[in-house]
């Protein structure tokens, strides 16, 4: 399926959320959606018409993918930052935010 970054001026923090989707409509149809997973979270957009649907290519097909390597990917491919606690994750400290993962198992 088709990975798409959503995202919203109308979001509180300029947040951003990773979802498969066959198009853009059912894409955006998923920006309210509150999820366990650090890459998905809910955009609190009242107006549709405000969220960007951006495709994320390299995602495709990877709902399979555990949510470390998706957060991966999106840190070195897309620019992304992780806020867990006080810590912010980024390339910048990618090596710590993997610890993180390799601590829950």
């Amino acid at each position: 399926m088709r990975a798409w970054i959503l995202s919203s001026d109308e979001s509180p923090e300029n947040y951003s959320s990773l979802v498969w989707a066959e198009s853009r409509g059912r894409a955006k149809a998923q920006a309210n959606y509150d999820s366990p997973y650090a890459y998905q979270c809910n955009l609190e957009v009242d107006d549709f018409t405000s969220i960007r649907a951006i495709r994320a290519k390299s995602l495709d097909n990877g709902e399979e993918l555990s949510e470390q390597e998706v957060c991966l990917r999106l840190i070195k491919d897309y620019g992304w930052s992780f806020y867990i606690g006080n810590e912010i994750y980024d390339e910048d400290n990618i090596e710590e935010f993997e610890k993180l993962f390799e601590a829950e198992k």
